[in-house]
């Protein structure tokens, strides 16, 4: 497809785990995106809410031969507007028989296949409630799949799973399908009675004999409607706990033993992200569940939902450390679940700080390494996209559902606003100003201002030109730096420059730039090519002041130079071009104590290619501390083809 590149970025996008709202700003409109939107896209927003929807009952039966769902939803709703006369459910494809109030009076109403819109017996003024109950069927074409053996996989089990994000749900029960309402939910379904089921909440009981059994579940805080769950198999259960709270695993009964491998650390990630938000897991239990045919995992409020892909058996989880995803879909139990973005432009607020916290405990889990290296593969995975298209994180203009703003622009930039924010404001206030947001808004939905604000409020800090810049309009700075020493006046001389094209969609950036220099600690120690007896000269200066592109700085040094490092410790979202000599880089590769200065020095001698370079790759090949440089080492001698 010709100049589509969002097509290709929604094919490569497998959901590596699972637009602006106009509020009150001083700041510019949302620019217009580059190459994201499709013919067909329009701009939309987060839909009206004329009823508040209290509490939703689903009382169903599954049909797994015919691959069915029928039942009654019962939807509470309290009067919003000053008065009430129909309400509106989303409702795809779904066949309604009968609509009724409160199980009694039979109500009109009209199905065009999307839209299931009932006229009330009269009006409802505000802050009346009402419930409607719908008696429907249907054969699902997605959000409730059913699985069963086949031809290829005789020995796959059965099992029926639902899915709702971006908005599936109302393919298969009637419902407000938008992240901007909450309720509390109950499920009562009926299924084989050999099954296990697992839903939102706890359960209440299971009741019947003989074929079937009816099992009733509730979840008492209220959620959005995608976050509605049912999974049904016939499970192995493996039991844990957290603080007392049921921490279980649902597996398919032949991979019991492989549940530990992917989930075992579970109880501890809920008691890190406890103790780094300072507020506690939020509900009674956590249910994670592996399910057939079923790619990535959704955070479902209390009850994760993870593909049978990323279940490894002892010896494939050796080599692959698939772990993480399970720290990602826990933390949107706080981030989404408990604090729920209100429409999808504003998803980077559940899963930007989702992919974060997955970082926050890979560093806790396996070290402040791992998570250098894992936060610069987010940042390419969100330059390689960026190179297809680039658009605003909050951006409004989409198709249909919105599911291609899930994309390396919500996951992995979203992180990376996060984390820049927390080196700017520090690690103490950046987390008191995440518990703030929490509790502010617990049970709540959210846009981005409100972090914002919240974060201003907590910090002291002015933060506007911080959320336009990277959340409010597209891309990075590329910077291209020029450094040099005089001797002669013992100086050293940084040239800033932002390359990157600035217009309406790409700022100039304002931003803190960290400088590291390290100097031999004596004029003997300068003697001495491969010293170690050095000090480190750290400064931070502010690149894109007044829309400067281009900035020189003279810095007075005792000695010159063995290492000038721009940005050590990856805290901000660049490119980056610094030329320095091979002599330098060579010293860098040995001795930078930054991971990611030594990847820095792989790349740039694997460019060189010089003997003196292949040979200081082969030291760091074999010898370096870290597997992610001995990587990157691989791959410049790969590049060099020796």
């Amino acid at each position: 497809m010709k100049g589509c590149n969002r097509a290709r970025a929604m094919l490569l996008d497998d959901h590596q785990y699972s637009l602006l709202l106009l509020h009150d700003r001083a700041s510019a409109p949302i620019p217009r995106a580059r190459s994201f939107e499709l013919t067909g896209d329009r701009v939309q927003y987060a839909p009206d809410r004329p009823a508040d929807v209290r509490h939703v009952k689903l009382v169903i039966t599954l049909d797994f031969e015919q691959e069915t769902v029928s039942g009654t939803v019962s939807t509470t709703f309290s009067a919003l507007y000053e008065e009430v006369k129909s309400v509106s459910f989303d409702a795809i494809d779904l066949q309604v028989e009968r609509v009724t109030l409160n199980g009694g009076k039979e109500l009109p109403f009209s199905n065009d296949g999307k839209k299931l819109t009932v006229t009330l017996d009269r009006a409802y003024h505000h802050g009346e409630e009402f419930t409607i109950d719908v008696q429907y069927h249907a054969k699902p074409r997605t959000g409730l799949h059913f699985i069963k053996p086949a031809p290829e996989d005789p020995t796959r089990p059965v099992q029926a799973w639902t899915f709702g994000q971006p908005r599936y749900h109302s393919y298969w029960f009637p419902c407000h399908d938008a992240p901007n309402d909450r309720a509390t939910t109950e499920i009562i379904v009926t299924v084989p009675a050999h099954f296990l089921t697992v839903a939102n909440g706890n359960l209440i009981s299971v009741t019947g004999q003989g074929e079937t059994k009816t099992h009733h579940w509730r979840h008492d805080i209220p959620h959005a409607a995608y976050l509605i769950s049912l999974v049904v198999s016939d499970f192995a259960v493996v039991e844990d706990s957290y603080n007392g709270k049921p921490v279980n695993y649902y597996v398919r009964p032949d991979r019991k033993d492989d549940a530990r491998y992917y989930m075992g650390k579970t109880p501890e990630m809920m008691r890190f992200f406890a103790e780094y938000t300072d507020v506690d897991y939020p509900y009674d239990k956590y249910a994670q569940t592996v399910v057939e045919i079923y790619t990535g995992a959704m955070e479902h409020t209390t009850a994760t939902t993870h593909s049978f892909s990323l279940l490894m058996d002892e010896r494939a989880s050796l080599d692959f450390d698939l772990v993480p995803v399970v720290a990602h879909e826990l933390a949107h139990q706080w981030f989404g679940d408990l604090v729920t973005c209100r429409d999808w432009p504003n998803g980077w607020l559940n899963e930007g700080f989702a992919t974060y916290f997955e970082e926050l405990w890979n560093e806790h889990d396996l070290g402040t390494d791992y998570f250098k290296q894992s936060m610069l593969n987010l940042k390419k995975g969100y330059l390689d996209e960026d190179g297809e298209y680039r658009r605003p994180i909050v951006y409004n203009v989409y198709h249909n559902d919105g599911f291609e703003l899930f994309d390396g622009h919500m996951y992995n930039k979203g992180a990376w606003v996060l984390h820049m924010l927390r080196h700017q404001l520090g690690d103490a206030t950046f987390r008191r100003a995440v518990k703030a947001y929490l509790e502010r808004y617990r049970e709540r939905e959210v846009i981005t201002a409100d972090l914002e604000r919240t974060f201003e409020e907590v910090t002291g800090r002015s933060l506007a030109q911080y959320f336009q810049q990277w959340v409010y309009q597209g891309g990075y700075p590329a910077f291209e730096v020029n450094y040099s020493w005089d001797g002669e006046h013992s100086m050293a001389r940084l040239k800033i420059k932002q390359t990157q094209q600035v217009d309406d969609l790409t700022p100039c950036f304002v931003t803190p730039v960290d400088l590291a220099f390290t100097i031999p600690a004596t004029d003997e120690a300068a003697k001495d090519e491969h010293t170690t007896e050095t000090r480190t000269v750290a400064l931070r200066v502010m690149s894109g002041e007044d829309g400067q592109v281009e900035q020189t700085y003279y810095i007075p040094m005792e000695r010159e130079p063995l290492l000038v490092r721009f940005d050590p410790n990856g805290w901000l979202l660049k490119t980056l071009k610094l030329e320095r000599s091979t002599k330098m880089m060579r010293y860098q590769l040995a001795h930078d104590p930054d991971v990611l200065g030594r990847i820095e020095a792989t790349e740039a001698l694997g460019e060189d290619g010089s003997s003196e370079s292949i040979e200081a790759l082969k030291s760091a090949l074999f010898n370096d501390a870290f597997w992610g440089v001995r990587v990157a080492a691989a791959d410049a001698l790969g590049d060099i083809g020796t």
